[in-house]
């Protein structure tokens, strides 16, 4: 799958502070925004360990 982003589309690498604000301002607009968390800005997936997985789910 391609990924790209738009303002409707925000690809992270993993979850941050900045990812929390994208959140946010997709819950206070009507664009129904999406974000993948485990793809990088060039829309590549990224492979996740187990463990790292473990923690993404936690935060």
């Amino acid at each position: 799958m391609h990924y790209e982003e738009n303002e409707a589309v925000e690809l992270k690498s993993n979850i941050t502070d900045e990812v929390k604000a994208e959140i946010v301002a997709f819950l206070n607009s009507n664009l129904n925004g999406t974000i993948f968390i485990g793809v990088d800005d060039f829309g590549k997936t990224l492979s996740l360990s187990q463990k790292e997985l473990d923690k993404l789910i936690q935060k």
